[in-house]
C-alpha cells in the first residue's frame, strides 16, 4: 500500500492486509480508527496521521521523516526509528499515545493538552524535548534524553529501567509531579545535570536508584512504599536534602551522602553501604519484619530507634561518632538489638520495658545513666562504660564479659 500525499478516509481504514505501507502527507479519519496493522510503515515524507477522535495504530515506523500525530484517540506506534525525524504530538487534543517498542528520533514535540504518553519500550531522543502535556507520562523500559527532559506540568509520572540525559549537563526535571516507580528504575546517566523528582511511591519489589555513579545533583521529594520490598539505591553525591523517607525494603548507600536534615528516614529492610552514608538531625527508624541489618559506619545520627514489627534480630553496626539518642523500644514482639562490629557512642541509651533482648557486643560508651527495662536479656560482649551508671535489675539474665 503507496499513499503518497496523504489521502482522507472519511469513514476510517484498515490496513492490515498489505504486506508493507509506504506512505507521505495527511492520513486522516472523521472520527474513526486508521488501523495499518503490524507491519512495518514506511515514511517517504512528512506524515500526519490523525483520527480525530478515533484509534491510529501502526506498526514499526522507519524513515527519517517527521511522523506527526494527531486527534484524541487512543493512539498506538509498535515502534518508530525516524532518525533525523521529530515524532510531533502537538496536534494532540486528548487521548493517549503510546510507543509500545523502541523510539528513536531526533525531537519529541508535544503541546499544552490534557493527554497520556507511554515510552513503553525506550529508545533515545536527540533533542531537548518538554513534555508539554498535562496528561501523564509512563515510561516502561527506561530513556535515554540525550539533551534534556522537563516535564513539570504532568499530572503523573511513572517510571522503569533506566532514564538518562547523555553526558555534559543535560537536566531531568519533573518538578513538583508525582512519581510511581513500577519496576527497578534508575535516574541519570552519564549527565551531572539537575535531576528533579517530587513526592515518590515505589511500588512492591521496586527499586529506586538515584544517580548511576556521576556527581549528579538530585533533588526529590518524600519517598513513600507502595508495597513490600520497595527499596532505594543511593550512587551519587550530589542529592540535595530529599523528604522524609519509608522503606518497607533495603537501602543501599552505595555512593554519596542521603542528608536527611530533620526528616524522618523509616527502613524496613537492610541498610548497606559501599562508600556512602547518612547525615540526619531527625530520627532514624529500622522497624523490620524480618532478620534486620544496618550499616552506619560513617555516618551521623542524632536519634536511632529500634522497633521491630516481629520477634527478629536487628543488628546494628553504629558510626564512630557519637549518637544522640539511641531508642530501643518495646513493640510486642521478643526481639533481640545487637550492636555489633564497631563501639557504640551515645549521649543517651533508652531501653523501654518490653520482652526483648539486648545484646552490646562491641563494647563502647553512654554518657548518661542508663535503665535496662527490658525482662529480655541483657548480654555486653565485649565490656562497656556508662559514663553516669546503668540499672539493669529488669532483664531476666545477663551475660557479660
Amino acid at each position: 500500500l503507496t499513499i503518497g500525499a496523504g489521502f482522507t478516509f472519511t469513514g476510517g481504514a484498515v490496513a492490515i492486509a498489505p504486506s508493507s505501507k509506504s506512505v507521505a502527507g495527511t492520513i486522516d479519519a472523521t472520527a474513526s480508527a486508521l488501523n495499518f496493522g503490524t507491519t512495518g510503515v514506511t515514511l517517504t515524507g512528512a506524515t500526519t496521521f490523525n483520527g480525530t477522535t478515533g484509534a491510529v495504530t501502526l506498526g514499526a515506523v522507519t524513515g527519517s521523516f517527521n511522523l506527526i500525530i494527531a486527534g484524541s484517540g487512543t493512539d498506538v506506534i509498535a515502534s518508530a526509528s525516524i532518525g533525523t525525524g521529530a515524532l510531533d504530538l502537538t496536534g494532540m487534543t486528548g487521548g493517549t499515545v503510546t510507543v509500545s517498542g523502541n523510539l528513536t528520533a531526533a525531537a519529541l514535540t508535544t503541546a499544552a493538552a490534557v493527554y497520556n504518553i507511554a515510552l513503553n519500550g525506550g529508545g533515545t531522543v536527540t533533542g531537548a524535548v518538554t513534555f508539554s502535556n498535562t496528561g501523564t507520562l509512563t515510561i516502561g523500559a527506561g530513556f535515554t534524553f540525550t539533551a534534556s527532559a522537563t516535564g513539570t506540568g504532568l499530572s503523573a509520572l511513572s517510571l522503569a529501567g533506566t532514564v538518562a540525559a547523555g553526558a555534559g549537563t543535560g537536566v531531568l526535571n519533573f518538578g513538583a509531579v508525582p512519581v510511581t516507580v513500577t519496576a527497578a528504575a534508575t535516574m541519570g546517566g552519564a549527565s551531572t545535570g539537575q535531576i528533579t523528582l517530587g513526592a515518590t511511591t515505589i511500588n512492591a519489589g521496586a527499586v529506586l536508584t538515584l544517580g548511576a555513579g556521576a556527581a549528579t545533583p538530585v533533588s526529590i521529594g518524600v519517598v513513600t512504599s507502595g508495597g513490600a520490598g520497595a527499596g532505594l539505591t543511593l550512587n551519587t553525591s550530589g542529592l540535595v536534602a530529599p523528604g522524609a523517607i519509608t522503606l518497607t525494603g533495603n537501602l543501599a548507600l552505595t555512593l554519596g551522602t542521603l542528608p536527611m536534615g530533620l526528616n524522618a528516614l523509616n527502613v524496613a529492610g537492610n541498610v548497606t553501604r559501599g562508600t556512602g552514608l547518612i547525615t540526619s538531625t531527625g530520627t532514624v527508624t529500622l522497624n523490620g519484619g524480618a532478620v534486620q541489618a544496618a550499616d552506619f559506619t560513617s555516618s551521623t545520627l542524632t536519634n536511632l530507634t529500634i522497633a521491630p514489627t516481629a520477634a527478629i534480630t536487628v543488628t546494628v553496626t553504629p558510626p564512630a561518632t557519637t549518637i544522640g539518642t539511641v531508642s530501643l523500644t518495646s513493640t510486642g514482639f521478643a526481639y533481640t538489638g545487637t550492636f555489633a562490629t564497631t563501639a557504640l557512642a551515645a549521649a543517651t541509651l533508652s531501653v523501654a520495658a518490653g520482652t526483648f533482648n539486648v545484646a552490646l557486643n562491641a563494647g563502647g560508651t553512654v554518657t548518661t545513666a542508663v535503665t535496662f527495662s527490658n525482662t529480655g536479656t541483657l548480654t555486653i560482649g565485649a565490656g562497656f562504660t556508662f559514663t553516669a551508671g546503668a540499672t539493669a535489675v529488669a532483664p531476666s539474665a545477663k551475660n557479660v564479659s
